[in-house]
């Protein structure tokens, strides 16, 4: 759910239920290196990464990191309905409490580009240094715990226990790990991603291709998932967002033992 900031009139939902998408512009208000983005240096962005489906070097504009030097992002959503002060999306791929800049809605004349006419790199939709995952597997333990989250109406976005392991499956299966940590990682290495308002501990086995979810819990507090995040962006948002809706889900990936952002360049 987005909801307008005070200083926002509720005149400017007027007629936003006749569209079915909108593009949000917003802030990656949870990256490791806002201090840095807020006093306008530079330092702390790199200009050059590795994206983990590619494992060379490509500059920070080709590709689709969180970590720019003007902290931005633009994302799709469906419109479900606007109530007063609410809009209420779905297939929205933001974390809580996400500041939104702006809302303009998806007109396809304008939005759309005819198939024939697009390029991009061959990496894109070919990386044979990069395939997804052969598998997940959930543990029973940890199968055990999310059903036990059902019973006590833990989630927030889901009711069946089995909706979320399809979720967890979804996120865990392209591979999400940094060029840098699938180089150096071991299969003892823990990762955590936030989903709902749960946290989800898994390893990757290299030898057989497979996530290991070994722990599922509620989520403290102050993480990506179950909290919002003040931006410290020089920009000043009018909107805010728990960018939440029935079904929409966010997650937010780190390493355990560096405590960096996975789909970023740690060499």
């Amino acid at each position: 759910m987005l909801v307008l900031s005070a200083r926002v009139s509720e005149h400017s939902l007027q007629s936003l239920e006749q569209y079915s998408h909108v593009w949000l512009t917003f802030v990656f208000h949870a990256n490791t290196n806002m201090s840095h983005c807020a006093a306008g240096d530079g330092i702390g962005v790199r200009a050059k990464i590795k994206p983990p489906r590619l494992g060379s070097k490509v500059g920070v504009y080709a590709t689709r990191s969180p970590h720019r030097y003007n902290p931005i992002g633009l994302t799709l959503a469906r419109v479900e309905r606007v109530e007063g002060r609410e809009i209420h999306l779905s297939a929205i791929d933001l974390i809580e409490g996400t500041p939104i800049l702006d809302v303009r809605p998806y007109i396809p004349a304008y939005d759309t580009v005819p198939i024939d006419s697009v390029r991009v790199p061959a990496w894109i939709d070919e990386s044979p240094d990069h395939p997804p995952l052969d598998g997940v597997v959930v543990s029973d333990a940890a199968w055990r715990s999310l059903e036990e989250l059902e019973s006590a109406r833990e989630f927030e976005f889901f009711t069946r226990a089995s909706d979320v392991r399809s979720l967890i499956e979804q996120v865990l299966r392209p591979d999400v790990r940094s060029s840098h940590r699938r180089k150096v990682g071991h299969d003892s290495d823990e990762y955590e991603v936030f989903l709902d308002r749960l946290r989800v501990v898994f390893t990757i086995s290299d030898a057989t291709r497979v996530a290991n979810v070994v722990r599922i819990e509620l989520a403290a507090a102050e993480s990506p998932a179950a909290s919002s995040v003040s931006a410290t962006s020089s920009a000043s948002p009018s909107i805010s967002s728990s960018a939440s809706s029935e079904t929409s889900s966010s997650a937010s990936c780190s390493s355990k033992e560096d405590d960096t952002e996975v789909d970023s360049d740690a060499e």
